[in-house]
């Protein structure tokens, strides 16, 4: 009986250690199962490493690259309350497309819409001009959440 303990405990340490899983893509490639066909990869070992790399740091961007619309953009004493009055009309005059006041020292800016590409911006840019003639195309990280 103690010997079925002892192998036990030494059991499932070991599967403990080597049930965790690795998301490396090479890896389950590497991997030789009998059902499945056989993968060779020739590749110098670096690509590996560049590649659980670029997975790490991606992994912290928060969106992808698009493009925004500047309507508003100063500095001064009262810049602040203007960006904020901007935001709050242009919110209650296009209800469906999304608007945000962003600090950047020392410029306060109201950027409005989240586009994939340049078209999708020129369209809306064409009906922003009209009002805020001083707005401008700029590229942005875009929530894909928040697509218009």
């Amino acid at each position: 009986m103690k010997q079925i303990q002892i192998i036990i405990f030494l059991i499932i340490p070991i599967n403990i250690i080597f049930a965790q899983t690795n998301n490396d893509i090479f890896q389950s490639l590497y991997r030789n199962n009998n059902f499945e066909g056989k993968i060779t990869i020739n590749q110098d070992s670096l690509i590996s490493y560049l590649v659980k790399k670029h997975t790490e740091i991606n992994k912290n961007i928060r969106g992808i690259q698009g493009k925004k619309i500047i309507i508003y953009m100063n500095s001064g004493l009262n810049s602040r309350n203007r960006a904020e009055a901007v935001r709050d009309s242009f919110r209650i005059n296009n209800p469906n497309m999304p608007v945000e006041l962003r600090y950047s020292s020392p410029f306060w800016q109201v950027y409005a819409g989240n586009f994939r590409t340049r078209t999708e911006a020129l369209r809306a840019f064409q009906t922003i001009k009209k009002k805020y003639p001083k707005a401008f195309i700029v590229d942005a990280l875009i929530d894909l959440k928040m697509l218009n």
